[in-house]
């Protein structure tokens, strides 16, 4: 089963109001063309002021040298959040007896509902030998330097700034197949895609890049090349031009 877009139960007067309000705007953005066709279908109307974006990009852009380490670091960089993110769904993968064994290391960034429920989720699994949390960092280069890809399971998106950055970066992802993220990962060759949101799709798909690992170098190259191919990195200013 793939990841479906799904339509907000929103009742009849807000949408009649988002109608509106579509209609009377200039131009309507969206980071997706998933979030624009979740939004039509909400309406039950076509948005034809609509406009596909990415996120702004405020970051230097020169690629990353390769981490030189013999252990695999995988980032997940995000909010933690179990219902959104599903980070406690990457532990009970993860804690599986096969990837004690393997010589990897998990790393998340970042802050949320959930930061004490993971804390304890890892310490319950007796997995803290392999996974940092290292709490909020405004430092994404340092991510990119001390890690080889980045995880993002998650239920819905857009297009993450994650992953955005990590692709320019020079890192390929392993990420499921919600909002546009199949707009930048591109399966073996970008990177690698979950296509449903089962932790045993999580674990294949882990499964397929661990068996690549080595190649794992490549497919960054291939995902910085291919993210810059396909992303206005100037996007600011594009939607300067727009509004004047």
């Amino acid at each position: 089963m793939s990841c479906r877009k799904g339509i907000a139960p929103l009742p009849l007067v807000v949408k009649q109001r988002a109608k509106k309000l579509f209609k009377s705007a200039i131009n309507v953005y969206f980071v997706s063309n998933r979030n624009q066709a979740s939004a039509e279908a909400t309406i039950r109307e076509k948005i034809t002021s609509a406009f596909i974006i990415n996120n702004p990009i405020k970051l230097k852009l020169d690629e990353l040298e390769w981490p030189n380490f013999d252990t695999f670091n995988i980032a997940c960089v995000a909010r933690i959040n179990f219902k959104i993110k599903r980070q406690d769904i990457m532990i009970n993968v993860f804690a599986q007896e096969k990837w004690r064994n393997r010589n990897i290391t998990v790393n998340f960034y970042g802050e949320g509902p959930d930061t004490s429920n993971l804390q304890m989720l890892i310490k319950n699994q007796t997995f803290e030998d392999q996974v940092t949390m290292h709490g909020q960092t405004e430092d994404i280069r340092h991510v990119g330097e001390y890690n080889h890809v980045l995880i993002l399971p998650f239920v819905a998106e857009g297009l993450p700034l994650a992953l955005i950055v990590a692709n320019l970066l020079g890192r390929a992802a392993i990420t499921t197949n919600v909002g546009d993220n199949e707009r930048l990962v591109l399966q073996n060759e970008t990177g690698f895609l979950i296509n449903d949101l089962s932790s045993k799709a999580l674990d294949n798909t882990l499964e397929e890049a661990w068996n690549k690992r080595y190649c794992w170098e490549q497919l960054s190259s291939r995902a910085r090349i291919h993210a810059l191919q396909n992303l206005d990195i100037n996007i600011h200013k594009s939607l300067l031009s727009q509004l004047n």
